[in-house]
């Protein structure tokens, strides 16, 4: 019956769950997230851009590929910046996290299922940012050297994650496996209580929940394994990605079926109405068509066109949610909630980490405009060569200056 005792006080702990730790992890969240979508869409109209401009023919096609793993320098240098002060804050609070449990003080399970979160949302993040970095130095290569090559890339991008990983696979374990290292708190309490709190994934759900401890602890231990601790975020968001557009072809399936009437009583009253849907569809190609007109350089159309990745960023957002409605709901068993949500040195210290990432992300959006104005430019004077007509030689110097 210990299920029906009340949940234990739980303690604050402002260098933990306050809410300067917590800007600081989501600030840095959502820049990645931008990074990562800047990245995409770079690319997309980078690779658009050469091939509008009649470069796909011949052997040429494979260094347009290729190419399209290229980024300028400039969002590089603001991916790596962002991505280095976000493994810095999330591990100073796992490494926080480790010694707070092992002291007289000891660590509560609500703050301990509070920094797995937090690291959680450093994970994804993490390893969205580690797929935009994944770049080539030499467009020539082919075959095996440029499969060496991506090879090499992702190992030295990896180690960082790896070292995230293992320290928030251990403490996870840490947690999962002996649950009782974090209830020392409750010993305090003069009358009899339930030394748990709440957990939400999609649902309320008590931190002892035995299948909530089984889950956590396989996920754990694939994340604490170095070679296999890139599985855990990439089956996750390949899962989510898939399951959202399975409900996305699902509903535009029904669309289809229930305009199927409307498309009858066209028919009847004497439309022509494969010649309706021509027009709609010539509609559709004509806007597809002006994004490929990169002369005009329409990066909001090109925005748009990569919005079908959005739903690899749901893990992270999910996260997001989850921690702060975990927070939420465990507020009213905080003895003093208004201390988490006071600053403390702790707090002061991850914020002003994540600020001067700010900083330094602002210095390279401004190279990256810089740099993307000298293309467009650059990109606009090879289209009015080719409209000249020059040869294709030039044509296929002039692309790889860009």
């Amino acid at each position: 019956m210990a299920d029906a005792l009340p949940i234990c006080p739980i303690p604050s702990n402002s260098d933990i769950a306050g809410i300067g730790v917590r800007v600081a992890t989501y600030l840095q969240a959502c820049l990645a997230l931008f990074m990562g979508f800047s990245s995409v869409v770079y690319r997309s109209v980078h690779v658009l851009s050469t091939f509008w401009a009649g470069e796909k023919a011949d052997d040429s096609t494979s260094i347009v590929e290729h190419r399209a793993l290229q980024l300028p320098p400039a969002l590089t240098s603001a991916i790596k910046s962002v991505e280095s002060a976000l493994f810095v804050t999330s591990i100073s609070v796992i490494i926080g996290a480790m010694i707070q449990a092992r002291s007289s003080e000891g660590l509560s399970s609500y703050h301990a299922l509070v920094v797995l979160n937090l690291a959680q949302i450093n994970s994804y993040t993490a390893y969205l940012l580690f797929l935009c970095r994944l770049t080539i130095d030499d467009m020539g290569a082919t075959g095996k050297v440029f499969f060496r090559q991506m090879l090499k890339i992702a190992l030295r991008n990896y180690v960082l994650f790896a070292v995230h990983a293992c320290m928030m696979g251990a403490f996870g374990l840490w947690f999962w496996g002996n649950n009782s290292a974090f209830l020392r708190y409750a010993s305090n309490n003069s009358e009899p209580c339930n030394p748990v709190s709440q957990y939400w994934i999609f649902t309320p759900v008590l931190s002892n929940n035995q299948a909530l401890r089984i889950f956590f602890l396989i996920y754990y231990s694939v994340s604490a394994f170095p070679p296999s601790a890139f599985m855990v975020p990439m089956a996750m968001t390949a899962l989510i990605f898939g399951a959202v557009w399975v409900v996305l072809y699902t509903l535009a399936f029904i669309a289809i079926v229930l305009s199927a009437p409307a498309l009858l009583s066209l028919h009847l009253s004497g439309r022509n109405v494969p010649k309706w849907l021509d027009s709609k569809f010539e509609s559709i190609t004509s806007k597809f068509d002006a994004m490929l007109d990169l002369s005009k350089v329409k990066w909001g159309t090109a925005v748009g066109g990569s919005l079908w990745l959005l739903p690899i960023n749901l893990p992270v957002v999910f996260y997001l949610f989850a921690t702060e409605k975990m927070i939420r709901m465990n507020k009213p068993k905080l003895e003093d909630a208004d201390e988490e949500a006071q600053w403390s040195y702790g707090q002061t210290l991850a914020l002003v980490t994540a600020l001067v990432t700010v900083v330094f992300f602002l210095r390279d959006v401004y190279k990256l405009v810089i740099e993307l104005l000298r293309l467009k430019v650059e990109l606009q004077g090879f289209l009015r060569s080719k409209v000249n007509g020059d040869d294709g030689s030039f044509t296929l110097r002039r692309c790889r200056t860009v």
